[in-house]
């Protein structure tokens, strides 16, 4: 009978642990926020490594060569593109700011205000930052959307 009694113990335990492990896991996976690197933001490199400096800004060696911005609005066509791309509508789209294109880690980003007519038939306005390598938007981050 005592035998039982320290078996049960045992099991018991070993259930725990497991559940334990199974919620820390779950827990790990599904946790709210960034993982550390993975995002632009989480991606800086200090400035004295091995960048290359242009008019005292920071340009790492994977962001590539900076994205040409169009001389009469501003735009930036890789941007333009991949807006378009990703679409439902993309005929209705209207492009209305851009910023300056500028560097954060190892991105160029470029930020982009436009409207157009969303999957649902809905005029929508979004405001973004687009992060670039290699003339690639590798990255989005919704600002606003209204």
């Amino acid at each position: 009978m005592k035998n039982t009694n320290s078996n049960k113990k045992i099991f018991g335990g070993i259930i725990v642990l497991i559940l334990i492990g199974v919620v820390l896991g779950y827990y790990l996976a599904h946790r709210e926020g960034e993982k550390p690197g993975t995002t632009p933001s989480g991606n800086k490199r200090p400035e004295n490594d091995s960048a290359t400096r242009v008019n005292r800004e920071v340009i790492p060696a994977e962001s590539g060569v900076k994205p040409e911005k169009d001389p009469k609005d501003g735009s930036v066509k890789i941007v333009e593109e991949f807006i378009k791309m990703n679409a439902k509508n993309p005929a209705t789209f209207e492009f209305l700011e851009w910023s300056e294109v500028s560097t954060e880690g190892g991105y160029w980003k470029v930020r982009c205000k436009y409207r157009g007519i969303s999957s649902f038939n809905a005029e929508v306005t979004t405001n973004a930052w687009f992060y670039i390598q290699n003339n690639k938007v590798v990255y989005t981050k919704i600002i606003s959307k209204i």
